[in-house]
């Protein structure tokens, strides 16, 4: 568990990462819970992300760019628009999650695996399906 004591701004940083599916960066936190917290300091948010991160709570993911934070630490991996650069979650299914498994247990001995895909979402495609 958490080595720090717990504190209503870490409990609100924490809400918000497992409430919202955007992957927002530092400072899209810190705008997001300044809204319903107005007088916390850009140094807190940064430093309850750092001790959430620190205790495997959440995780800072790195996709190119300014690192951004994820409240779901469930295996999955991401979609990624190119052009808006939204990050969306994703599962691999049934048959490739187990042959990633099985690939990263018997031939790789990997520790964990991330998958990012590159494109352009539905958004930037212009609505389409």
């Amino acid at each position: 568990m958490i080595t720090n004591r717990e504190t209503n701004q870490r409990s609100a940083v924490l809400a918000h990462l497992r409430g919202v599916k955007t992957h927002p960066t530092a400072d899209e936190v810190y705008q997001d819970i300044k809204k319903i917290l107005p007088h916390i300091s850009k140094g807190t948010v940064y430093r309850n992300l750092h001790v959430l991160e620190e205790n495997n709570i959440i995780k800072q993911v790195h996709l190119g760019g300014t690192p951004r934070y994820d409240g779901n630490l469930e295996s999955h991996q991401h979609l990624i628009c190119t052009n808006c650069k939204q990050v969306l979650d994703t599962r691999l299914a049934g048959a490739e999650r187990a042959a990633l498994k099985r690939a990263l247990k018997e031939d790789f001995a990997g520790k964990k695996a991330s998958i990012n895909v590159y494109g352009i979402c539905r958004g930037c495609q212009g609505g389409k399906k």
